[in-house]
């Protein structure tokens, strides 16, 4: 079984201060708790320059495996998609 660490933020205020690292240490603890063998986060760009966030986790034990996500929206009747009706 595999953990997924999603949506880590740290406000910039108080970056540098090791709240990051100590989410991410926890993350492992209680992965390994529940019998995961592995944790793995996604980055997402969203049109931003996110270099520096491969090297942050790389210091911390992540790897960059390679592997793509690929998403797609899906379209709900009569739900708002993208400002228009879907």
């Amino acid at each position: 079984m595999v953990a997924e660490l999603q949506d880590l933020y740290v406000t910039p205020q108080v970056r540098g201060r090791g709240y990051g690292s100590q989410l991410i240490k926890d993350s492992f603890l209680w992965s390994s708790a529940h019998g995961c063998s592995a944790v793995e986060l996604v980055i997402a760009p969203n049109g931003n320059d996110v270099r520096h966030l491969y090297d942050y986790y790389a210091q911390r034990g992540f790897l960059d495996t390679g592997r793509n996500l690929l998403g797609r929206v899906r379209k709900v009747m009569g739900a708002r998609v993208g400002g228009r009706r879907g």
